[in-house]
Order: C-alpha cells, then sequence, then structure tokens
C-alpha cells in the first residue's frame, strides 16, 4: 500500500480546489439565518419553528457525520465529495417550493445528511493524500473555505433578497452549489493512495 509523500505537488490550484470544497460545504449551512424575520412573516411562524430550520441541519450533521467515513472507504472519496456537493443543491432549490415552515425544515435536514460527505470525506482525502507541511497548507486551505463559505452564505441570501423573493434567493443558491460541484470535479485530483474496502464491517 502507497503511503503519502511529503514532496507531492501542492499546486496553487490544488489549494484552490481544496478551499472551494469548504467553501461548498458551508454555503448552505447558516445562510437561512440571513433571512430568518423575513420566514417568520412569509409563514406565520414562531420564532422557535424559525430557528429549528437552522438546528435541522447541524442535527443532521451531526447524526451521520459517524458513518460517512465507513462508507467513503468502499465508493472512493473524490466521487464522494463531488457527488455530495451536486446533491446538496437538490434540496436547496426544493427549499423554493416550500408551503409550510415544517416543509422547509425538512428539506434543511436533508442538506445536513449532505455535508459530512463533504466536510468529512475531504478531510480523509488529505489525510490519505499527504502529510507534514503539505497537509498542513491543505488543511488550512480547507478551513479557510469552511469560513468564507459560512460568511459568503449568510451573505449571499442576505443580499439576494434585495432583489428578488427569498424563494428564488435559494434557487440562486442551488445553481452556486451545482457550479461549485462542476469546477470540483474538474481541478480535484483524483485520490492517488485510496484502496477501497470491499466489506462495510472491515471499513
Amino acid at each position: 500500500m502507497s503511503t503519502p509523500q511529503e514532496d507531492r505537488t501542492v499546486s496553487s490550484l490544488l489549494v484552490f480546489s481544496i478551499g472551494l470544497i469548504g467553501v461548498c460545504a458551508f454555503l448552505q449551512v447558516y445562510s437561512v439565518q440571513a433571512i430568518l424575520p423575513l420566514l417568520l412573516d412569509s409563514f406565520r411562524a414562531t420564532p422557535v419553528q424559525v430557528g429549528n430550520t437552522v438546528g435541522a441541519t447541524v442535527l443532521a450533521v451531526a447524526l451521520i457525520s459517524p458513518f460517512i467515513g465507513m462508507w467513503s472507504d468502499t465508493v472512493g472519496l473524490k466521487a464522494i465529495i463531488v457527488g455530495a456537493i451536486a446533491f446538496l443543491a437538490i434540496p436547496a432549490a426544493l427549499i423554493a417550493f416550500s408551503s409550510s415552515i415544517q416543509q422547509m425544515t425538512f428539506w434543511r435536514f436533508v442538506q445536513g445528511l449532505a455535508i459530512p460527505g463533504i466536510t468529512v470525506v475531504t478531510i480523509a482525502y488529505i489525510g490519505e493524500e499527504f502529510k507534514g507541511k503539505s497537509m498542513t497548507r491543505l488543511m488550512s486551505a480547507y478551513v479557510a473555505g469552511t469560513v468564507l463559505g459560512g460568511f459568503l452564505g449568510r451573505f449571499i441570501l442576505g443580499h439576494l433578497v434585495e432583489w428578488m423573493s427569498w424563494q428564488s434567493a435559494f434557487g440562486v443558491m442551488s445553481t452556486l452549489t451545482v457550479a461549485g460541484a462542476v469546477l470540483v470535479a474538474k481541478v480535484l485530483p483524483p485520490s492517488t493512495h485510496f484502496e477501497p474496502t470491499h466489506q462495510l464491517r472491515d471499513s
């Protein structure tokens, strides 16, 4: 079995791709915080119900994270990362069609199920492919990307609703996520040290 190499080239494009993954992972997580007052009025919901649209995503992340690593051992790292980003766009689009706060909370929960496929698997990808300073540089890019994604989610959605309905704004957020998935698929190098585990119990 091959091992990560310290001297494997860490190009600017690779650093960018890892940072972009972090952005994609957290672009949706807290974005809804920017429009909570609008949701209160639109759905005639209570503050607790609206707050659950944030908590549902975080709960789903917590529930699925312990298991996603085992699944990635059998499928492949890049495939799951790209697939999870692409899947994240689906509930984002469906949020726009929510007719109740409960429906929106459900789709927010579904979003949370996809996020560990990005976060957990990206950390595994970096850990398997790199070590030493190379790993440190990429982990720094990833963490910076997650922080930037958390900010951009609120910033973009908050500004979009100045120009359009919140439903249309979520459509734009979904489109941005799809674009992110396509870009990551193109620029993220395939894993060279991944060896699939064929039995889930072994994983």
